[in-house]
């Protein structure tokens, strides 16, 4: 739950209602990356969101979730399964690099799900990565691509060169082993200092779509459909690319209600 405690600050500041959970498994408090613990997860996901109407300042006619790693695919479950979660973010969710659980699970259709999607990622991993992860089948082998499934709703992929899978978190960038072996999570030759600058543009960024789908606010919209140069984003630290939702479900391909 404090993985990203600043990410989580700084929404609050932003006039967001912000409730963090840690990612626990089926059967006890330790996290399984499997399909048992992504269901878990994702039930954990719509407790909170039962939990915030005994809050008196929440508005629950708009809400979002945002998964860090293998919390990215716990969010994905929950917004299959909740039709309460209007908007979806991933912090380089698992659901990238272990598609085969997206398919196991049998419901959680990304081809049929019409909600926006804010996707971080880190650079590409190398072609030999990925052909090794698609030897697996435990990962998922052939496995559709979720981002390439996402059609009915709008897509925005931000990809940060400058920092690796551990760095999304802002507690791992402030932790003693980060300290002690920073070099070797860092990208080619950015540096640390890029890297945080990175993470600042990734909570920005977060703040500016959730205030656009949430909030509707046009200025923020604006600003997604920017490119990063045009919004101040220094060179070579990010790269993003939207595509927008292309009509709806076909008659009787919509997801279930929950």
């Amino acid at each position: 739950a404090t993985e990203n405690i600043e990410l989580c600050e700084y929404l609050a500041s932003q006039g967001f209602v912000v409730i963090a959970s840690p990612s626990m498994g089926a059967e006890g408090r330790t996290m399984t990356v499997d399909l048992a613990g992504a269901r878990a997860e994702a039930r954990d996901i719509s407790f909170l969101i039962d939990s915030a109407k005994t809050l008196p300042d929440t508005d629950l006619s708009a809400v979002a979730v945002i998964g860090y790693s293998w919390g990215g695919m716990a969010a994905l479950f929950a917004a299959a399964r909740d039709t309460r979660i209007d908007a979806l973010v991933s912090l380089d969710g698992s659901f990238r690099y272990s598609p085969g659980t997206v398919k196991e699970a049998g419901d959680v259709r990304p081809d049929r799900m019409t909600i926006p999607l804010l996707v971080f990622s880190r650079a590409e991993e190398t072609l030999e990565t990925w052909d090794a992860m698609n030897q697996n089948k435990t990962q998922g082998g052939s496995a559709p691509n979720v981002l390439n499934q996402w059609t009915h709703g709008d897509l925005l992929h931000v990809r940060l060169l400058a920092i690796s899978h551990i760095q999304f978190s802002s507690l791992y960038q402030r932790s003693e082993r980060f300290g002690k072996e920073a070099l070797q999570f860092s990208p080619a030759d950015y540096s640390l200092q890029e890297g945080a600058v990175s993470y600042n543009w990734m909570v920005r960024y977060t703040a500016e779509f959730l205030k656009a789908y949430l909030k509707h606010d046009e200025t923020a919209s604006l600003f997604l459909r920017r490119t990063p140069q045009e919004n101040g984003v220094p060179a070579h630290l990010m790269a993003s690319s939207f595509r927008a939702a292309i009509g709806k479900p076909a008659i009787g391909d919509t997801p279930p209600a929950h």
